[in-house]
């Protein structure tokens, strides 16, 4: 099985300075060991806290930043990607939410659970799972903010072009454009893209790569631009999405017909004894799926709705599910598989809950913009090891032992191997206080005997 500092080799590499990749190791193994992405309290005193955040901030002539740790998880990811027939790129926001900061860099605004707008950054993720879904390989994370003078959003950008910009507003965005200093959302998927699309095509030409968004992705710029890099996507529609039918409403105006009201002729049913969706399981459930066609600006892309309906009758998704694919899609196996092939994105979100729940992805407490971009890069990556080496995970003997250690209770998977970390490096510390403390270990007993109702001794 592949060891962290193995993992971590590919960074490492493009670190020059020897005590820049000693700290960076170092660091590395803290944030696994307190799983926290807090600075401070990886740091036993403030020089080794303002030493970690220069690693960061790009203060240091070598920093590890975004775009070295995107380039390590391409490189350790060599080995999945070069003999797959199939390989599904899954691509996902996640936001980093910080509801109680106020004076950090470029705080951003993003939504909490409840869908309500608070202070956080927004991060675009993306993800290789096997077609079976059971491997899983992180690949490119950015973090970014929508306040960042660099930032320019796509409605600028065709205000400016439209020439519906104001002097002084027209004159900055001219300069952007013209440096090539300038990003969005949008180049930040395409670069994405653009990367994950030369590594594995250097690696492994015929392999069929099939790129997979949610609904917040549905926009003719997508389809287009992996129409022009020649790969295959598969999204999720908005309900709003309107079909090619017209119709005349009321009023008597010819509009167009919503695609999810539009009957769509092809399609066929099948039957499940369990289904599971958002935590619920619902069983003897029928599932339909149908197939069509959309032309955008001229392209025809084929559409897949899929319902699924309790043995009652009742609908389980509420609305139908829409996904848009440049994939010819012309019988029910396929419509079937371009569904398979978009549940997987449900792998992403549990990268999203591991990297919050267990390495502390939102726990940073820095102000510097570029220190908070690559520190929530830095713990992605991190993340990455676990996913690399899950499957052997199960099989190694150390594994086993810090999983059960984590209250794993015969299950071995990151979550439990990780508490099994956090309690063997208290453990590791206390011990070390023992060594060079003498009387610590008297002042453990007498804390025992006080505060614990056990006879329990230090040995």
């Amino acid at each position: 099985m592949k060891t962290l500092s193995e993992y971590i080799a590919p960074l490492l590499e493009q670190l020059g300075q020897k005590q820049v990749r000693e700290n960076t190791e170092n660091l590395s193994n803290k944030i696994i060991d307190n799983q926290t992405g807090q600075l401070w309290s990886l740091s036993e005193d403030k020089n080794e806290y303002n030493k970690n955040l220069r690693l960061l901030n790009g203060s240091l002539q070598t920093v590890v930043d975004v775009s070295k740790l995107n380039v390590s998880l391409l490189a350790n990811s060599t080995d999945f990607l070069k003999d797959k027939v199939y390989l599904i790129i899954v691509h996902d926001g996640s936001d980093i939410r910080k509801p109680w900061s106020k004076e950090s860099e470029n705080l951003d605004f993003v939504r909490d659970l409840d869908g309500k707008l608070i202070h956080g950054y927004p991060t675009f993720n993306s993800i290789a799972v096997d077609l079976k879904g059971k491997q899983i390989r992180l690949l490119q994370s950015t973090p970014y903010s929508t306040k960042e003078k660099t930032y320019l959003s796509q409605t600028e950008i065709n205000d400016y072009h439209a020439k519906k910009l104001l002097k002084a507003r027209r004159e900055e965005v001219k300069l952007l454009l013209t440096s090539g200093n300038w990003y969005n959302h949008n180049s930040i998927v395409n670069t994405h893209v653009d990367k994950i699309n030369a590594q594995i095509r250097a690696l492994n030409p015929e392999a069929i790569v099939i790129h997979v968004y949610d609904r917040g992705h549905d926009s003719l710029s997508l389809f287009q631009y992996h129409d022009k890099s020649d790969s295959f996507f598969l999204v999720r529609l908005k309900l709003n999405r309107n079909s090619n039918e017209l119709y005349i409403n009321k009023k008597g105006k010819e509009v167009a017909l919503k695609l999810c009201k539009q009957q769509f002729l092809k399609g066929d049913e099948k039957y499940y004894e369990k289904l599971r969706f958002k935590n619920k399981t619902y069983f003897r459930v029928k599932g339909i799926f149908e197939w069509s066609e959309l032309e955008i600006e001229g392209k025809i892309y084929s559409v897949v709705k899929v319902r699924f309906y309790t043995s009652e009758g009742q609908s389980i998704f509420g609305e139908p599910m829409l996904l848009l694919t440049n994939i010819e899609v012309y019988n029910e196996a396929l419509t079937e598989l371009m569904f398979e092939i978009y549940m997987k994105r449900v792998k992403i979100e549990g990268i999203f809950k591991f990297c919050k729940q267990e390495l502390g992805w939102e726990n940073f407490r820095i102000k510097d913009f570029e220190g908070i971009k690559n520190l929530i890069s830095l713990v992605y990556f991190i993340a990455g090891y676990f996913y690399e080496v899950e499957h052997e995970l199960v099989k190694h003997p150390a594994a086993q032992w810090l999983a059960q250690l984590g209250n794993g209770k015969g299950k071995v998977t990151p979550f439990y191997i990780l508490k099994g970390i956090g309690k063997l490096a208290q453990f590791l510390n206390i011990q070390r206080m023992f060594q060079q403390i003498p009387e610590s270990k008297n002042l453990a007993e007498q804390a025992i005997e006080t505060f614990f109702s056990t006879n329990t001794k230090t040995e």
